[in-house]
């Protein structure tokens, strides 16, 4: 049986708004980290096309690269708030990523 999560804790979001900004497409650090991280995730992806599971993406960070090089790409994460900069950034670039709302612990899949 997957945890039970409990609600959310009042310094959440403290440390949301402290350091979010990294983990956001539209950062400069952010852009540099998957500069040097997505060739080294690209050479264990399947062919391109394939269809990638991005868990815990947060505002997308590398979910729209990895859309950007050619994969089917699903984000999945349970924060709002980078739920919706990950949304935002999907309709402003018209992305076709899959951004869902769920807990990576507890993740159900139909037909899987």
């Amino acid at each position: 049986m997957p945890p039970v999560l409990a609600p959310q804790a009042p310094w959440v979001d403290k440390f949301y708004e402290l350091y979010s900004a990294p983990y956001l497409t539209t950062s400069e650090p952010a852009r540099l980290r998957v500069e040097q991280g997505l060739p080294k995730i690209l050479k264990h992806l399947p062919e391109k096309g394939s269809e990638v599971l991005d868990l815990c993406c947060g505002g997308g960070l590398y979910l729209f690269e990895l859309e950007r090089a050619g994969y089917k790409v699903t984000g999945i994460d349970m924060e709002p708030r980078m739920l919706k900069a990950a949304r935002r950034h999907a309709k402003e670039t018209g992305s076709k990523a899959r951004i869902v709302k769920g807990d990576a612990t507890d993740l159900k899949f139909k037909g899987r």
